[in-house]
């Protein structure tokens, strides 16, 4: 064809030919699973193939495993005799790759694949390359390696350096600098061994830059996004070491500028003292008055709940206002799912209610709730009545509310200066939104939690009431134990989860267990955890009408936890024969399996399309009246098909989703 082509362009005296354009997808075949470019992160045989593919462009001796290593190897090293051809029979002529695809759009071995492809395409004077896939976020960031790698236009540089590794079968490298400017230096690397975490030695040779400071941005199985992972600001010589994690790719920014790179925000967080109340016994059960010597004044009330023989239970503090000349009955709800301490913090009343007339109406309107909220800040008010509104017993059943004993209580505000603050550090998570089910998101980190909590931004359209939980599974002496920690909010704002203190479902029981070693040993483990998954269980509209839960946005998910004593420096000088790093043992298996329905069948009151633990909520949130029901909703809470929705309707429901034998539906 070429020479074809520069024949034609001697009788014609004008060129014909820029650009030869190819198309060149891998064929090589997982030897697990037979499947051609296999991304399993179970096969490791598979993902050495799919990092190892690219090879068959440039190195004459290498045989992948499909036809093409099998039929075609005289035809190997591809990308070197397209190149040897061009050169003899149509000098000149520019080479274009515009369908390529090596695979694993969806996985970290796609993404080393993608970064060797692009690096062998620039090292081979390839003019233009073209990714052929679809929904592939692996492949989009390592291709953000090399165009965007900071999220703000931060690019490889447009003339590449030379740069080999000791061995190109585990490590690939690729560096550059902007046209001649020697001031930035990037340079990227893949760690190709599944096992064990590599410490690349980088030697800036041929410089007389002085490089003082580089920022390293990680891509790994952990998180679809890059991850500006650590700093090192003391380079010495032009020389620095840095720590791959197995199976992943660095991008690191080299610099001779005098700024210091942070990859995290510092944090100061403020030390409290607490003021202990006095607590008086109600006449009703469950009714307990609270009284302190000096204002709340708006600070958080920290209440000791004791829960006999009971699952669950809710209820509300109080506190009447006046604003501008009207009285307001103002409640902040709590709920506790094991016996201990809960927190109320009345920055937004769960609910206001004008109580100037003979019947109480409950008031909707923002810019009112606004106005008593700030006035209950300003109260001089000394006390406080707590109210117990719902309590569900060990079978879930509606039970007494005498079974509930407040025990204490404290105002908790912010110490001047009485002891030096903590400092803690704000990790920016990944979110993504779940495809199949609205209002439901994974959630992950770059590092391990370890013992910190995730501050999440949640959007609510309509300012309305939602709630759900986050959740993750841990495996603890053998058994897989579903973790959740419940939210709620009354409109758009920030929900903190404390992973200290989980709620621990029991497989068996597939009940929230009160084993107090379970729930210390799976608190133990979440701090090894890097992956969560955010739902929503329900949303009301304005009207107090349920409403999809797409009404719910998951904006921003960080980890906050506390500082390390020394800043970060360089990573560790081990040499790459360490031991090989251990793994978490802990990652996320699988929450309860639950049933696919049609939506609103009976039983599936929240019209997910399936019968859970939320259901459950959200008929236990009717029952008590904090929710109204849809006509749908309704038809499917009457879950014993006797034409009302009560007591025995949830009792049926918890025993149906806990799969007690014989229970059924309807």
């Amino acid at each position: 064809y070429l020479e074809q082509m520069k024949k034609a362009e001697e009788e014609s005296g004008q060129r014909l030919l820029d650009v030869l354009d190819v198309h060149y997808y891998s064929e090589a075949k997982c030897p697990e699973c037979d499947t051609r470019m296999c991304g399993n992160s179970e096969h490791k045989k598979g993902i050495d193939e799919m990092t190892q593919a690219y090879r068959t462009l440039i190195e004459k001796d290498y045989k992948e495993n499909s036809w093409i290593g099998e039929y075609c190897q005289q035809n190997i090293p591809i990308l070197t005799k397209m190149k040897e051809s061009i050169d003899k029979y149509y000098p000149g002529t520019k080479l274009a790759v515009t369908e390529y695809d090596f695979g694993g759009g969806d996985a970290i071995a796609g993404a080393i694949a993608e970064v060797d492809a692009l690096g062998t395409f620039a090292k081979n004077d390839v003019y233009l390359a073209t990714l052929w896939a679809d929904d592939v976020p692996y492949q989009y960031s390592a291709i953000n390696l090399f165009t965007n790698y900071d999220g703000e236009g931060s690019a490889f540089g447009n003339t590449l350096l030379e740069a080999e590794t000791e061995d190109y079968i585990k490590s690939t490298v690729y560096a550059s600098i902007e046209d001649n400017d020697q001031g930035t230096v990037s340079v990227i690397l893949t760690n190709k061994d599944q096992d064990k975490t590599e410490n690349a030695n980088i030697d800036l040779k041929g410089s007389k830059t002085s490089y003082k400071n580089a920022a390293v941005y990680i891509l790994s199985g952990d998180s679809k996004e890059i991850i500006h992972k650590v700093s090192i600001n003391d380079i010495k010589d032009n020389k620095l070491t840095v720590e791959i994690p197995p199976l992943s790719i660095a991008e690191v920014v080299v610099s001779d500028d005098e700024k210091d790179y942070k990859p995290v925000t510092e944090k100061t967080e403020p030390v409290f003292e607490y003021a202990d109340g006095t607590i008086s016994k109600g006449e009703k059960p469950g009714y307990f008055g609270i009284s302190f010597d000096e204002a709340i004044a708006g600070n958080p009330v920290v209440l000791d709940i004791e829960l006999k023989d009971s699952q669950s239970a809710m209820g509300c503090i109080d506190f009447n206002v006046q604003v501008d000349g009207t009285p307001y009955w103002v409640n902040y709800n709590w709920e506790a799912k094991a016996s201990g301490k809960v927190e109320v913090t009345l920055d937004e009343p769960t609910g206001v209610m004008d109580v100037s007339g003979s019947e109480g109406v409950e008031i909707k309107d923002e810019a009112v709730i606004a106005k008593v909220a700030e006035a209950v800040k300003k109260s001089n008010a000394k006390s406080t009545t707590f109210q117990t509104w719902y309590v569900a017993d060990s079978a879930w059943e509606d039970s007494d509310h005498s079974l509930v004993t407040l025990k204490g209580a404290q105002i908790k505000k912010a110490s001047e200066g009485a002891a030096p603050a903590a400092k803690t550090t704000e990790i920016e998570g990944t979110v993504k939104a779940d495809a199949e089910k609205a209002g439901n998101y994974d959630i992950s980190f770059p590092e391990k939690t370890d013992g910190g909590k995730i501050v999440a931004e949640i959007d609510i359209k309509d300012n309305t009431f939602a709630n759900g939980c986050v959740d993750t599974s841990v495996k603890y002496k053998g058994t897989d134990y579903w973790v959740h920690y419940n939210w709620d909010l009354k409109k758009s704002g920030k929900i903190e989860i404390d992973l200290s203190d989980p709620a621990v479902m029991d497989p068996s029981t597939e009940k929230d267990t009160d084993d107090e070693e379970i729930i210390k040993g799976v608190a133990d483990l979440i701090k090894d955890q890097k992956k969560f998954t955010f739902q929503t269980w329900y949303v009301n509209n304005s009207a107090g009408d349920q409403v999809e839960n797409s009404e719910v946005t998951l904006k921003s998910a960080k980890l906050v936890k506390a500082a390390s004593s020394a800043e970060p420096t360089t990573a560790p000088t081990t040499t790459p024969t360490e031991e090989p790093t251990v793994k978490p043992t802990t990652e996320p298996t699988t929450e309860p399996t639950k049933e696919q329905v049609e939506k609103f069948a009976v039983g599936d009151i929240d019209g997910s399309g399936i019968i859970d633990v939320t259901d459950i909520t959200t008929l236990s949130l009717y029952l008590i009246g904090d929710t109204n029901l849809s006509a749908e909703a309704l038809k499917a809470a009457d879950v014993n098909g006797d034409g009302e929705v009560r007591l025995t309707d949830l009792a049926t429901l918890r025993q149906y989703v806990s799969k007690i034998p014989g229970v059924k539906l309807g």
